[in-house]
């Protein structure tokens, strides 16, 4: 499997970091991938979530969705990236490509990624 860039959605199997629910497969939207040199470490990803919340947290960024698929994202139910949870997935672990995350959403994410993580953290970095 090549690496898959920036933006394009994934799913694999990650924890929930409260411990809530069992480690099961997950969206998440791809954000930084390793140097060339380095192709075996970890993705760095945002976790998503399907579970709609009203009013919409504020770290969370709906994707767009159709229940046909019909979008660049070809996810069929509502979805919001959650950019306060971050995660490294390795390639050997993605179960499924989708679709990708339009510009402006991206934009979003990773500028309320870089927001909530301005502490330095390596993640802050993220594209």
């Amino acid at each position: 499997m090549s690496t898959p860039e920036p933006g394009r959605l994934i799913w694999a199997v990650i924890a929930d970091p409260n411990g809530y629910a069992k480690p099961m497969p997950r969206p998440a939207v791809v954000l930084g991938t390793p140097p060339a040199e380095r192709p075996d470490e970890p993705l760095a990803v945002v976790v998503c979530t399907t579970r709609d919340d009203l009013p919409m947290p504020a770290d969370q960024v709906a994707l767009p969705w159709h229940p046909s698929g019909q979008t660049r994202t070809k996810l069929r139910k509502p979805t919001f990236a959650v950019c306060s949870w971050l995660a490294e997935v390795a390639l050997g672990d993605i179960q499924q490509v989708g679709g990708i995350v339009p510009p402006e959403q991206l934009a979003e994410i990773v500028a309320k990624v870089r927001a909530l993580h301005a502490d330095g953290s390596p993640d802050a970095d993220a594209p």
